[in-house]
């Protein structure tokens, strides 16, 4: 880490006979630990075990009520991104699956990404990767907005006025988040000076 950035680790193994009672406390676990984050980046890694989850294609192969749909749910909720989209497990005899995943709170920040032979006996492969926690310091061309002049109540009253329910009650998180974010990215040039 360069200066005073700081980089909050975490390491998880969920078997794949945990109780709903243990999923629940992982997920309070993934909150509790973004909320401790704060001012740092997030690395959470692991072998997490939740095979119906695809998050190359952000879908999940079982109903609202699995432990897998609340997983991947939650993961979007908390803006975790993760990293891993090709195979981790290969066993003969099974469908080749990504049970393994390695969250960071920003995109972009892990490079070349390597799926390694495994250790042993292990049917996982281990994973190296280089991960970019800081960008360089030098001036940048170009305006910077000052969101510190920006006119909040204008924001407020302007997203008040809009219908939520349709836009997302019936859209995944991250689809009503990148709604928002895009109204917000194309209307900030308006809103802050």
């Amino acid at each position: 880490m360069i200066g005073d950035e700081r980089l909050l680790v975490g390491l998880c193994y969920r078997s794949p006979a945990n109780e709903t009672n243990d999923n629940l406390l992982l997920l309070h676990t993934l909150e509790d630990a973004v909320q401790y984050a704060q001012q740092r980046h997030i690395l959470i890694m692991g072998d997490f075990n939740y095979p119906a989850i695809n998050y190359t294609d952000y879908l999940v192969n079982s109903g609202p009520d699995t432990d897998s749909y609340k997983f991947f749910q939650k993961t979007q909720d908390l803006f975790l991104i993760q990293n891993i989209h090709e195979p981790t497990r290969v066993r003969e005899g099974n469908n080749p699956s990504t049970l393994d995943y390695v969250f960071t709170d920003e995109e972009n920040i892990m490079d070349d990404i390597q799926y390694e032979v495994p250790l042993g006996k292990s049917d996982h492969v281990c994973l190296s990767r280089n991960m970019t926690t800081s960008r360089s310091t030098s001036p940048q061309q170009g305006s910077k907005l000052q969101y510190w002049k920006g006119d909040y109540h204008k924001i407020r009253h302007g997203l008040q006025g809009i219908d939520w329910e349709p836009n997302c009650l019936v859209r995944t998180s991250l689809a009503c988040g990148t709604s928002f974010m895009t109204g917000f990215w194309l209307s900030r040039t308006i809103m802050f000076p």
